[in-house]
């Protein structure tokens, strides 16, 4: 009798699906994402301590932030010009420890960290964790976000401000399956903040609609708008009844973004072919010039380049292409930064050509690009793209990190002579016979009299008195120019040989007060009475004003 052999049922073999490079350096990186931000956390605060600086820019603004913040806690003195959210919370900060700059420095840092982290909490989950691990990394060690951990312009409180609006959004807006109304409410709040910070932020309500609208979304629209709407006019009634302003916040700001010359009233309004050439002109500057040193590429180099510039709008766009079919995320962070960025292109003077002003943007920007890569290289075709994401991210992170350690070499004697108390170190000549003269001035004449100083901000910090800004020429007329300066109450006035290049002294100067002051000395030489002057060379002088001489 023969055995029966019984087959065994074979259970089908599991096929196991191979991941691709990409999906292994995602795993590599997602399960390390904290050790990652840990790292950027440390770069971030040394090379931020290597790189701080102690005294204010000599250009104004960041000092300008202090004077109004000054103001408002001690005068009661509302913080209209360049949006009053900063000051005021400088002010805030200020009242318990007072005028101390050491101090209102060191929160940029706590700001800049902030930043980090929020953005991290912000994308994570929500873009690939090579994208995220890259971002973060490239922030932590750029010596040009690094530079703002220690000054006190507005631009590291105003991207941690965008760091949480963008949390908030893309956990509470996109995140959600179906937001509630305090949400819409909130956003509208945001919005609110992020303009009344930095003033071509009311773009930002631009993106926000267009998404929702995209999505049919008609009653969050409506609701994020009104809320808006309703902060908007909320702070308008606190202008009017408790500060007695009644101009709008921007008024004076977009007086003189819409001027073909901001310094010079008499040359009119710019035209739409005017703000064309702005576009173009400085989206070569912002694009080409300082993006691209943001990346570490070009560095030392000023001038701008159109293919450069071109290149770099064709990257975005098909990363926008890319990656708003695949990521509603990325679809609007692209949304927002062309309604940014193109408000900033569009605004601004040209001849400003400040870094900072394009700052805020590089971390979104970055990320933006590198996920518009990441998505490419997961089509078919374009396969081959996932193995150059982690070269081109290190070579950038190299370029960086020898960028920022070239600059903390640069800032050492700088940093030594602050902790010196040495106020003039390094300083041109200029500057220093201006600030010498500020603390003169400060120190001789009457409490009772006012001093008009082109960099009133800068005299304010050196000396604790408040001067009074000649920022513009109102004519060409002698007794127009006096009757303005009777009319703000000027009994002397500061002038120096500021120099329109700073690191290099030429014919030219920051000619401004010159120009009020000769036409009067041409006309009424008894109407001005030299008091006193300092420097051997670009010195710096102080008249008063004899009015009935």
């Amino acid at each position: 009798m023969t055995k029966k052999k019984h087959k065994r049922n074979k259970l089908p073999k599991q096929v196991v699906e191979k991941k691709t490079y990409l999906e292994k350096l995602d795993q590599f990186f997602g399960r390390r994402s904290r050790a990652v931000l840990l790292v950027s956390f440390i770069f971030s605060i040394v090379f931020a301590i290597l790189l701080f600086q102690f005294r204010v820019s000599l250009g104004g603004d960041d000092s300008a932030y202090i004077l109004r913040a000054f103001k408002f806690i001690h005068n009661f003195t509302f913080p209209s010009y360049q949006g009053p959210v900063y000051p005021i919370v400088l002010g805030v900060f200020m009242l318990p420890i007072g005028l101390n700059i050491t101090y209102l420095k060191a929160l940029s840092l706590v700001f800049i960290l902030v930043h980090l982290f929020l953005f991290y909490k912000a994308w994570k989950g929500n873009v690939g964790d090579t994208v995220l691990a890259a971002t973060l990394l490239l922030m932590s060690v750029n010596a040009y976000v690094l530079a703002y951990a220690s000054q006190t312009y507005s631009e590291a409180f105003f991207m941690m401000l965008q760091a949480y609006f963008f949390y908030f959004f893309i956990r509470n807006i996109i995140g959600k399956s179906t937001p509630g109304y305090l949400d819409f409410i909130v956003l509208g709040f945001l919005i609110f903040l992020l303009a009344n910070t930095r003033t071509v932020a009311y773009s930002v309500l631009v993106a926000v609609l267009i998404y929702l609208l995209l999505y049919r979304k008609w009653i969050p629209a409506a609701a994020t708008l009104a809320s808006f709407i309703g902060f908007f006019f909320l702070l308008k009634i606190i202008q009017v009844q408790v500060f007695d302003i009644t101009a709008l916040q921007f008024e004076s700001q977009m007086n003189s973004l819409l001027a073909v010359d901001p310094y010079d009233a008499s040359q009119g309004r710019e035209t739409f072919s005017g703000f064309v050439d702005r576009f173009i002109g400085n989206s070569k500057l912002y694009l080409s010039k300082h993006y691209l040193h943001f990346l570490g590429f070009r560095q030392g180099q000023t001038s701008t380049s159109g293919f450069l510039t071109v290149l770099l709008y064709v990257l975005f766009v098909v990363s926008f292409i890319i990656s708003a079919r695949k990521n509603k995320f990325l679809l609007f962070t692209g949304l927002y930064l062309i309604c940014m960025i193109g408000a900033t292109f569009v605004s601004l003077q040209i001849r400003w050509d400040q870094e900072r002003l394009m700052l805020v943007f590089f971390p979104l920007t970055t990320l933006f690009l590198i996920a518009g890569l990441y998505q490419l290289s997961r089509l078919k075709n374009f396969a081959f793209l996932q193995y150059l994401i982690l070269p081109f991210c290190g070579i950038i992170f190299l370029l960086s990190v020898g960028y920022a350690t070239s600059r903390v070499k640069d800032n050492s004697e700088l940093l030594m002579a602050g902790f010196r108390g040495d106020d003039y170190h390094g300083m041109k000549p200029d500057w220093v016979n201006y600030i010498k003269m500020s603390r003169w001035a400060a120190e001789h004449v009457p409490e009772d009299k006012n001093i008009g100083s082109r960099k009133p901000s800068v005299s304010f910090i050196y000396s604790g008195k408040e001067f009074i800004g000649l920022y513009r020429v109102p004519g060409n007329n002698a007794d127009s120019l006096l009757l303005d300066l009777k009319r703000r109450k000027i009994d002397y006035v500061m002038m120096a040989s500021l120099r329109t290049n700073p690191q290099k002294k030429t014919q030219y100067t920051i000619n401004t007060v010159n120009r009020i002051l000769y036409p009067i000395q041409q006309k009424y030489p008894q109407k001005l009475s030299l008091i006193h002057q300092i420097g051997a060379d670009e010195r710096a002088y102080l008249f008063k004003i004899n009015y009935d001489e």
